[in-house]
């Protein structure tokens, strides 16, 4: 058995040297090991400090502080650290993830992976955490919902009878107990679930990415698991000073759920979420006047959650990634891969709108706007309606095809995140085009000459296709996914998946 520990610093190199220094003595028994100490670009001296407090307390090989290139998060700390240990001499069977003010008392480090040696199906093992006064903290959780996010904030319980007490944070179980996730504070995790589910998502600075990481291992198949016996020591949010609640809450706690709820539940939901939290404040708050009862909440918390809010709704909800990734070094296909039609109307325009670097100088903006209209208009029922959005979409097709050059008629089925870096010359007559295609000027799609131009005589598109400029792609041919398509070449024959093709006509290029 080989394991793995992290522990990411940020400006903290004392108390991360004391976190290692204790977690070191627990580690020993369990044999072959490496801690890899990550310094998330705190700016300060900790590197040199941390590597002084290895020398100076004997840490030896088997310690490796990493200077990280950028400040990405907790998710992305861990990451560099597992990324470190997949490159070396023998992969590890476990990740052993530890905050750098969390101390892993006595036989907890044992006791986690001899609870993950006899229970193959479980991914993920966290502890029973406490205060250093012995209070307990929330170790086992259940996954954020719309009735949850109401009855945390709203703070009562004739409420939350009603709900069925929709708890996130559960007792502590008698014994090992499944969850649905566990804190990041302390947690064991199979080297396996990375393989199979990824990394943490980068896309989370900080809060959120250990339930992402849970629901994503869940839903690959693997169990969470609360294990009381191993107690950890936890003084809590010493980095990131959330535990003081005199301070205003960061702005990185409100980007995080919002996309946590997005990336799993989609745009709709997320919005209802606020909603559900927010009125569930507003309910709270009521009820704390009536009964004259202290603040819960940090300075301007419900002002500083509905700015967040609105200003997630103006900008556009793309906010999953796109792509996670995996252990093994690939990337993961771009997470929202619902049609555009699944989306309403003005969630795929601010889609769109983000696509184009919020730039509504972007020619291919407009193209893909008035596209998407004409999509639109065809489904209206009312007549009068159907009549008006249809002119006003000819006349917007008709604007953006003489004055910019981009011919991109509504029977294409346009994926979304498409990306028109040019314009002029553009005929882009396709039976589709995927998700997250990229093309550039003087590209033509469309039928051989002498065909009719009937749907199954147009080209296909994959998804996350690069097409250079100058392109031709001629008849019922398809070009796969990920594939590279150099200037002016002529497609005549189909393309391979995640090929190079260049020239006239277009050959493939030898990796």
């Amino acid at each position: 058995m080989i394991l793995s520990a992290v522990v990411v610093n940020y400006r903290t190199p004392d108390l991360t040297g004391q976190v290692v220094s204790a977690l070191l003595p627990e580690l020993e028994p369990l044999g072959d090991f490496r801690v890899y100490v990550v310094d998330n670009a705190s700016g300060d001296d900790s590197v040199e400090r941390l590597r002084a407090r290895a020398l100076a307390d004997g840490w030896g090989e088997r310690v490796e502080v990493i200077a990280a290139p950028k400040n990405g998060g907790y998710g992305y700390g861990i990451n560099v650290a597992v990324k470190a240990a997949r490159a070396y001499r023998e992969p590890s069977d476990y990740i052993f993830v530890l905050n750098s003010d969390a101390f892993a008392d006595e036989g907890t480090p044992r006791r986690m992976i001899g609870y993950m040696e006899v229970h193959p199906d479980v991914g993920l093992v966290g502890g029973n955490i406490r205060g250093t006064d012995g209070s307990a903290q929330a170790s086992a959780f259940r996954f954020p919902t719309l009735a949850s996010e109401l009855n945390v904030t709203a703070k009562t319980g004739v409420l939350s009878r009603l709900l069925g007490n929709p708890v996130v944070a559960l007792p502590l179980p008698d014994g090992p107990g499944e969850v649905e996730w566990i804190s990041g504070t302390c947690m064991l995790i199979r080297t396996a679930v990375f393989e199979q589910v990824g990394l943490f998502d980068e896309g989370f600075f900080l809060y959120f990415e250990e339930v992402d990481f849970c629901r994503r291992a869940r839903g690959a198949g693997w169990k969470s698991v609360c294990l009381p016996q191993a107690t950890v020591t936890h003084l809590g949010s010493v980095s990131t000073g959330m535990g003081d609640n005199a301070r205003p809450m960061p702005r990185y706690w409100f980007e995080s759920r919002r996309r946590y709820f997005v990336k799993h539940h989609g745009p709709r939901y997320a919005v209802a979420s606020d909603v559900s939290w927010a009125s569930g404040f507003l309910l709270g708050e009521l009820k704390r006047h009536v009964l004259r009862r202290p603040s819960w909440s940090p300075p301007h918390m419900f002002r500083d959650f509905v700015r967040h809010s609105l200003g997630s709704l103006i900008k556009g909800s793309t906010v999953v990634p796109a792509g996670v990734e995996t252990a093994a070094g690939t990337a993961a296909a771009p997470g929202d891969q619902r049609p555009p039609e699944a989306l309403g109307a003005l969630e795929i325009l601010a889609e769109d709108f983000a696509t184009f670097d919020r730039d509504l100088s972007q020619p291919g903006f407009w193209a893909v706007a008035a596209h998407r209209l004409g999509r639109r208009a065809t489904s209206v029922q009312a007549l009068p309606a159907r009549l008006a959005l249809q002119a006003t979409y000819k006349a917007l097709f008709t604007t953006v095809d003489w004055v910019w050059g981009i011919h991109l008629p509504r029977t294409v089925e346009l994926g979304r995140r498409v990306r028109i870096w040019h314009n002029g010359c553009m005929l882009l007559v396709a039976r589709s085009i995927g998700n997250d295609v990229h093309l550039r000027h003087d590209t033509t799609f469309g039928p051989l000459r002498g065909a009719a131009g009937a749907p199954e005589d147009l080209p296909v598109i994959e998804d996350r296709a690069d097409i250079g400029s100058g392109v031709c792609v001629l008849g019922a041919v398809s070009v796969g996914h990920d594939a590279v398509i150099g200037a002016n070449s002529v497609v005549l024959k189909n393309v391979q998946p995640n090929t190079t093709v260049l020239g006239v006509p277009a050959r493939m290029v030898p990796a």
